[in-house]
């Protein structure tokens, strides 16, 4: 999507899409637009006012992925955002980071261990990728066998969010 967001930035750099929704790609836009009353960080409002809702309240879809995002702090304007941000900062204070330092070390030795005898390995797939997958599982209550899907999960979110064309094969994918 980069070279989208390129194209975006130097010939419209606030662009509508044909959805209904805003995209802001320059920075200095974005601090301008959060500032603006019009706009609004969250989506299933912005597609309502787009198809028809004055208000913007009533479900935006049915679809379950579009129900989730509707949640998420990222798309929620002032209080939810605020109610939500404050719940999540607890989780990163000091003190709850130090908590998991000594354990995000284990497991990062751990991950290296099956490494050392291998001449050759690519270190983004094997190590740097598998080190935040196996902490999260372990901060969620997720056994660490299923890193995979925790990624094949975050890796289909991502991809739901991302502006363009879609496969159907994603798509069935997705609905999995």
């Amino acid at each position: 999507p980069y070279p989208l967001f390129d194209r975006l930035r130097d010939e419209a750099p606030v662009y509508k899409s044909q959805p209904g929704p805003w995209f802001v790609t320059r920075f200095p836009d974005v601090l301008q637009s959060l500032r603006e009353p019009g706009f609004s960080r969250d989506a299933s409002r912005a597609m309502n006012r787009h198809l028809g809702s004055a208000s913007g309240d009533e479900p935006l879809s049915e679809d379950a992925a579009e129900r989730l995002f509707e949640t998420w702090m990222l798309y929620r304007d002032p209080p939810a955002h605020e109610r939500l941000r404050r719940m999540m900062n607890k989780a990163f204070l000091p003190k709850s980071i130090e908590r998991w330092s000594a354990r995000a070390e284990e497991i990062a030795l751990e991950i290296l261990a099956p490494l050392r005898d291998e001449a050759e390995f690519d270190l983004l797939d094997r190590y740097a990728a598998q080190l935040p997958l196996r902490i999260i599982c372990e901060m969620i209550g997720m056994p660490s066998d299923r890193a995979a899907d925790l990624a094949a999960w975050s890796h289909t979110i991502v991809m739901l969010q991302e502006p363009g064309e879609r496969t159907p094969e994603f798509d069935v994918q997705a609905k999995a």
